[in-house]
């Protein structure tokens, strides 16, 4: 029974909303008369600063959660797939994730490398370039906070599938990189139930910074991937803001002067098969472990 007319009404994000009044200003030190605008979610100005401008524009973001999302003329919401109006008006796009992505680096960095910065890439993407494609058949399912796209199962749990005496760390680290792709992979076999392809996608978010990470990715995806020059979400707000006050024309104007020159990964056709290969073990071993992930989920839940 609430009342509408008390909520704001719903507007485009290039939208300027108000200004910055006289109290607030002399808390922050600010002038008044600040436009406000309206702006948008992170994902969706992240998106924006990659470079998505288009209808087909796909990106792939490995950030706390890993994301795949493709851009659309219309509606088009799905059981699978989330569906938002796109910070350009009139497009729209579709989205679903992994819940681990990064975080998952993180964790893994913390507890195995203990350089006290699990933000820096170098040492274990260097590790991870000695060891071979499919990590000599170790896997890693990334379920360290349940699962999203396509399970949806909060109880289902992380787990490497495979060890041996044969492995060490820099076969783990290739693991993780390559169980997060596959959980990518996996993501977008909702988009192909709804009849949504694409063969190429810009990289974002901060698991983007590594060059190895960015091959595999492309390699499981067996899409071309493009490294986005600027991916912030800072920046795609910024440029929502010069667009509402007129400062730039419109986003895609904004963007297209400033993509500035782009890496590309092709995916390595010699991977592929492998790959193709290990995805499979790797959907099978997610089937088989389910109720025992749930088993054990039940058994921490008794002991609390």
């Amino acid at each position: 029974d609430w009342d509408v007319e008390t909520l704001p009404p719903v507007v485009q994000a290039v939208t300027v909303t108000g200004q910055t009044c006289k109290g607030y200003c002399e808390d922050f030190s600010l002038p008044p008369g600040i436009p406000i605008v309206c702006g948008t979610s992170d994902t969706s100005v992240e998106t924006l600063a990659g470079g998505g401008v288009k209808l087909g524009d796909a990106t792939v973001k490995l950030a706390t959660a890993g994301t795949v999302s493709v851009i659309n003329n219309c509606p088009a919401p799905t059981p699978s797939l989330i569906n938002y109006p796109y910070v350009i008006p009139d497009l729209w796009y579709n989205i679903a994730g992994t819940n681990s992505c990064a975080s998952a680096h993180r964790w893994y960095c913390d507890l195995l490398y203990g350089n006290g910065d699990s933000g820096d890439l170098t040492d274990m993407d260097a590790e991870v370039a000695l060891s071979p494609v499919g990590a000599k058949g170790l896997l890693f399912h990334p379920y360290l906070r349940g699962e999203r796209a396509p399970y949806y199962e909060p109880r289902l749990r992380a787990d490497f599938i495979g060890l041996t005496f044969e492995h060490s760390r820099k076969d783990m680290s290739r693991a993780i990189y390559e169980g997060i792709s596959f959980s990518l992979r996996d993501v977008m076999t909702d988009f192909k139930a709804n009849g949504i392809s694409f063969d190429a996608a810009r990289i974002i978010g901060g698991g983007a910074k590594s060059e190895a990470w960015r091959q595999i990715v492309a390699d499981v995806l067996d899409i071309v991937i493009i490294e986005a020059v600027e991916a912030d979400a800072s920046f795609g707000a910024a440029i929502v803001a010069g667009v509402a006050i007129g400062y730039f024309s419109s986003a895609a104007d904004a963007i297209g002067c400033r993509i500035g020159e782009q890496k590309i990964y092709d995916p390595n056709p010699k991977n592929r098969q492998t790959y193709d290969d290990m995805f499979g073990i790797y959907r099978d071993a997610q089937a088989a472990l389910k109720p025992i992930n749930i088993r054990l989920h039940e058994f921490q839940e008794r002991q609390l």
